[in-house]
């Protein structure tokens, strides 16, 4: 593998069919620098979007799970399909999967926090999920969406309002960083190798505030006082059990301990890391729920509970 002992970094390329998802991974693996690996999987028993992907100096190979939808067999070949790659000889910086438009992200992500190979060899860099002008809010799209580091607004000059279109977006999922492209035509270093969480992002988001598109939104709570971090623990999977929450992140101030701690989920997968080089001016905790029905009310109060 790479990276002199180093986890590798994995991005995520999501999208609806006919977003645009194959495009952009052409143009990353055309234009990036870095040597890149690719998963892919499609529907069928041939892998049919590797036809249509390119090569060029930074591609490294394509790993195709294409027995089946990768959410079905994500427990199954993509593990194998990392640790096939571990054990190669070839080098390579960055690691993409490309989902298929049907699939579902949740189960794949999670299988970064949970399996402990990929624990040990790999890390969650972004979800990228890219949105078209064809875009149609069914669950899965929007699950798509709220899951997201980074969204993809696609095909704008297709578009008659792109402005509006991103306040659309931005309504579903207020955390992701919003990029406009055609063709897919963005900066890799935009994307790729990145450390999505980002805490200036979620602290700069208005706490305690709800943003509704439909049924679908976001809540952003914010706290001074120190957690315990049991306490919170507990707190966060009693959450997350309700199954309408699709991504939270945060950051979190335990009591009894100086540095503050990241809050990455998926669904009910929960990742704490403590950041180490981040010493704010003021302690607070801030936490951002993106999913569909969320009970502002609820989260506020039993957040502002904890002792």
């Amino acid at each position: 593998m790479n990276l002199e002992g180093g986890r590798v970094p994995v991005t995520i390329i999501t999208g609806f069919l006919g977003s645009g998802k194959t495009t952009l991974l052409n143009h990353l693996i055309s234009t990036s620098d870095k040597r890149i690996c690719v998963v892919q999987n499609e529907f069928g028993s041939v892998p049919v979007d590797d036809i249509f992907v390119s090569n060029s100096s930074s591609f490294a190979t394509v790993v195709s799970t294409s027995s089946g939808c990768m959410c079905c067999k994500v427990n199954g070949d993509m593990v194998l399909a990392f640790k096939d790659l571990s054990e190669s000889k070839q080098k390579f910086d960055s690691v993409i999967i490309e989902t298929s438009g049907l699939s579902e992200v949740t189960p794949v992500a999670q299988s970064f926090f949970a399996d402990p190979f990929l624990l040990d060899n790999f890390y969650l860099d972004a979800i990228v999920t890219v949105s078209s002008d064809l875009f149609d809010e069914n669950e899965l799209t929007v699950e798509q969406l709220s899951l997201a580091d980074i969204i993809l607004v696609n095909k704008v000059d297709l578009l008659e309002d792109v402005g509006k279109r991103i306040e659309q977006l931005v309504e579903i999922n207020p955390a992701a960083t919003v990029i406009s492209c055609t063709r897919g035509n963005v900066d890799p270093k935009l994307v790729l190798d990145i450390k999505s969480f980002s805490v200036t992002k979620v602290l700069d988001l208005k706490s305690s505030t709800i943003h509704r598109h439909h049924e679908y939104g976001s809540v952003c709570l914010e706290r001074s006082e120190d957690i315990d971090e049991l306490a919170f623990t507990d707190w966060l999977e009693e959450m997350l059990r309700e199954g309408t929450c699709y991504r939270c992140k945060g950051v979190v101030c335990f009591a009894k301990v100086e540095t503050p701690a990241s809050v990455q989920c998926v669904k009910q997968h929960i990742e704490i890391d403590y950041l180490e080089n981040y010493h704010p001016l003021n302690r607070k905790s801030t936490l951002v729920f993106i999913g569909q029905k969320l009970n502002r009310d609820r989260l506020e109060k039993s957040f502002g509970a904890l002792c």
